[in-house]
């Protein structure tokens, strides 16, 4: 037992994997219920590429906004497209991810909602990888080099990565590709030979990032700010790895330039979903986006601490992205290292922190946490930061005794502290949200239900479903042939006679009144 302490940290990031495995696996086949519109749509794109029909399509009546998008430069079809242009626009990587899954496992809500959670397990994993490269050099301090395992489990815990993990839309997929960056950036500054092979690789991660989501547009900003402040503080960085950073932005445009092209063609779908979100919800002050943006710095600190998103598909309504658990810990990380301009890798953790918050003070909405997604890692590390701290003095109050009890004091504070804040989340999730009274319709359970009905009818049964163009993304994916299904009005008394010879199915949505009185 007394040697298990002293082997490589790769068991315990091995144990901090496996809970984040269990955390985001546990119950994964009913909760959440049913499948949400914006995932279904996922999965249809998804289904389409398996069954390898041609791009871009539509559900809907988006082809009316790709028109206008369009203009006079009609997009060829083609088996493999850049973009996703339906339901507001979104980035390929996770529906190739999915596509990949449906292709293995089938037309099911958890083959979509599967590479979320791989990319969850991932990150728990790549945000150890980047949390010891930004500390290496800092093993002086007592107890830092624990810092990156206690990131690793602080992440696990951590309750919107546990949330957005289950959920089968892509922000959890800009995690893991956001720490992989942020490593081998570090990874080459600490290389003194050979070098350019880790920012190559930096530069490769950090123009995958706009394949995965809208956030990633505004995560190179981290190192436009951190460059420069480097450089200038430090002149001899400047000309060892100067050519490496070049090298680096020269990777990213390469990498990135595939769907840079496209949104160069068709604008449109660079600007109209970040116009959206940053001019709806009840936070929008119409006409002056910078007093909104002002006042949603004061909203995005309530979400860290005490007054969460209210959107029951992104969060248990009112709870703090931290619990107070970790919001105490992720304090004392931060005030603890209030002087971090003394220390260019906290100048760079504070910054990415910032960065990686501008996306949802810029939206309407805030606290968005969908839109919070980049600042998981970064809280993990403070909290990890903040784990540190508490060790520090914890120490100091042991003082008289060994070296040996001093670690197993620690040891044993940070369980504590790491499995009150587990309890939180495992309550907040598996019980608290699990049992929301309002989670089967926010997830279009009913919706779910009658797909499937549908898709158990005899392949000659004619299906109309009413009413007409009404987000039903959720019945086209359940019934896995969005063709097979018509539409109609039925709150104008109208109803479809069918086809001759062939039975006939009609859907009535439970919530749509018009077509019951009807």
């Amino acid at each position: 037992m007394r040697r298990f302490f002293t082997w490589s940290p790769r068991y315990f990031l091995l144990l901090a994997i496996l809970l984040a495995a269990c955390l985001r696996l546990w119950r994964f086949s009913e909760l959440p219920p049913g499948l949400y519109h914006d995932e279904a749509y996922n999965g249809l794109d998804a289904l389409s590429l398996v069954q390898g029909k041609s791009f871009p399509q539509f559900y809907e009546g988006w082809e009316l906004y790709a028109q206008d998008a369009h203009g006079d430069h009609p997009p060829a079809p083609t088996r493999w497209p850049v973009f996703f242009e339906g339901n507001y626009g979104r980035e390929p990587l996770h529906v190739y991810l999915m596509a990949l899954s449906i292709w293995l496992f089938g037309a099911t809500p958890q083959a979509i909602r599967l590479v979320p959670a791989l990319a969850g397990i991932l990150a728990v994993l790549t945000t150890y990888l980047a949390a010891k490269e930004l500390l290496a050099g800092e093993d002086n301090a007592p107890f830092l080099r624990h810092a990156p395992l206690l990131a690793a489990f602080s992440l696990a815990i951590l309750y919107p990565a546990v949330h957005f993990s289950r959920f089968g839309i892509r922000p959890m997929l800009f995690v893991p590709v956001e720490t992989l960056t942020v490593y081998f950036f570090w990874r080459g500054i600490h290389r003194a030979e050979r070098a350019a092979p880790s920012f190559l690789w930096a530069g490769f991660f950090l123009g995958v990032g706009i394949y995965t989501y809208a956030v990633a547009r505004l995560f190179p900003l981290l190192f436009v700010a951190f460059v420069p402040l480097w450089f200038w503080q430090d002149r001899a960085a400047l000309a060892r790895h100067g050519r490496h950073v070049a090298l680096m932005a020269g990777a990213s445009l390469v990498t990135a330039l595939p769907l840079l092209l496209f949104f160069a063609r068709y604008p449109y779908f660079f600007v109209f979903r970040l116009a959206y979100v940053a001019n709806k919800g009840l936070g929008a002050v119409e006409g002056r986006p910078w007093l909104t943006w002002l006042n949603n710095v004061w909203r995005v600190i309530g979400g860290l601490f005490w007054q969460g998103e209210s959107h029951l598909r992104h969060n248990l309504p009112g709870r703090p992205y931290l619990d107070p658990v970790q919001a105490v810990l992720f304090g004392v990380g931060v005030v603890g290292n209030g002087r971090f301009w003394r220390n260019r890798r906290l100048v760079f953790l504070f910054i990415w922190l910032g960065v990686m918050l501008l996306p949802t003070i810029l939206s309407g909405d805030a606290p968005h946490f969908g839109r919070m997604v980049g600042i998981a890692p970064v809280a993990a590390i403070f909290i990890a930061l903040g784990l540190v701290k508490v060790a520090q003095w914890t120490a100091g109050w042991a003082a008289a005794r060994s070296l040996r009890a001093k670690r197993w004091l620690a040891w044993a504070v940070w369980g504590l502290l790491l499995g009150g804040s587990l309890f939180l989340t495992v309550r907040d999730y598996f019980f608290r949200y699990a049992h929301h009274p309002q989670l089967a319709e926010a997830f279009y359970v009913p919706d779910w239900e009658m797909g499937r009905y549908a898709a158990a009818q005899p392949p000659d049964t004619a299906v109309y479903l009413t009413p007409t163009q009404e987000e039903m993304a959720t019945i086209y994916f359940a019934m896995a042939d969005p063709e097979r299904l018509r539409s109609y009005s039925g709150g104008s008394g109208l109803i479809p006679a069918g086809l001759p010879g062939a039975s006939a199915l009609y859907l009535v949505r439970p919530t749509d009144a018009a077509s019951w009185q009807a």
